[in-house]
């Protein structure tokens, strides 16, 4: 951000009804709400207007993931990792606000802003957690969520294999060694009518279908990806070009399209449950698929991180 200074007097967590920490960033119309447990963007609202599904049956009892949002999926996404728990761990345990900053706007033009910073490493771990079972590795995650009042939202997630000559990884029995991982930010979008929905900007690009057991197939849809049915699909090497995709969220003027764009996520993976799976999902209503769809940027082929080196990726999504 443009010249930050830290609000010190801010950084200390509010406390939802649960007992959840979180913190509310506020930006002329625009507002966040961000909480530490997996450092999960639970609401962006521009112009008063809500652009983040939720699911009205979230859980909100840790370790359990919240719902909707944008979960921090890592060190895997999905399935394609070792661990035995879908989507890693980083969305199920609390993170460290380090810091939350504002910068006004300025005579060039650039909006006023608000960041959130959070942290993790292998040394806030719970002993035992299950969804970390099999994961020995030293590591340091840092996500800076930001909103502009000009109707933007950006988020940076930086991965660090910390160097053991730095001591960062000594103080803990993680291994200090090189490791691999996946990643996604699992945003789901909020539609005014699914039938109305789609992702502008894929058409004829090529795709992993995850219901067709992974077989590689061309994006043909003249409108796009839209969502008559069941979608989950892994959209390759679609970060790569730098341009920004669309996406129509339904027909009513009050949800507006908004414009999403990668800076290091290389795939994107789109979904939606559709009635039978969501039906059979606990947290989630029956109806809701109706509500949403997720457009996640993400890494699905493996990178590996030496100890010292790290990796950033940025999503940047913009209202129109």
């Amino acid at each position: 951000l443009n010249k930050m200074a830290a609000a010190e007097a801010i950084t200390q967590l509010q406390t939802d009804e649960h007992g959840m920490g979180f913190i509310d960033l506020v930006q002329g119309e625009c507002s966040a709400r961000i909480y530490a447990h997996g450092a999960h963007v639970t609401s962006w609202k521009v112009g008063g207007v809500e652009r983040l599904f939720m699911s009205k049956e979230a859980v909100f009892k840790p370790p359990k993931a919240l719902r909707g949002g944008i979960p921090v999926c890592w060190p895997q996404f999905g399935d394609l990792g070792s661990l035995k728990t879908q989507h890693g761990f980083a969305r199920n345990v609390e993170w460290a606000l380090e810091a939350v900053e504002t910068a006004a706007a300025d005579c060039v033009g650039n909006p006023g802003e608000s960041r959130a910073i959070f942290t993790l490493s292998s040394t806030q771990l719970p002993a035992g957690l299950p969804m970390a079972e099999g994961w020995s590795h030293a590591f340091e995650l840092t996500l800076a969520t930001s909103i502009s009042e000009a109707g933007a939202l950006k988020q940076t997630f930086t991965v660090a294999n910390p160097n053991p000559a730095s001591g960062a990884a000594s103080e803990q029995p993680a291994e200090a060694k090189a490791f691999e991982f996946t990643t996604a930010l699992h945003t789901y979008f909020a539609v005014s009518s699914i039938e109305g929905a789609r992702v502008e900007g894929l058409t004829g690009c090529a795709y992993l279908d995850s219901l067709d057991g992974r077989a590689r197939k061309t994006e043909e849809g003249e409108l796009g990806v839209t969502f008559p049915h069941e979608v989950d699909r892994i959209y390759k090497g679609v970060g790569l070009n730098g341009s920004p995709l669309t996406l129509v969220c339904g027909e009513k003027r009050e949800l507006p399209p908004l414009e999403l764009k990668a800076d290091g996520f290389t795939d994107a993976v789109v979904w939606n449950p559709w009635i039978e799976k969501a039906s059979r999902m606990g947290d989630y209503g029956d109806a809701e698929y109706k509500e949403h769809f997720c457009y996640e940027v993400a890494a699905c082929d493996s990178i590996k991180l030496e100890p010292g080196m790290s990796w950033t990726a940025t999503q940047t999504i913009k209202a129109n």
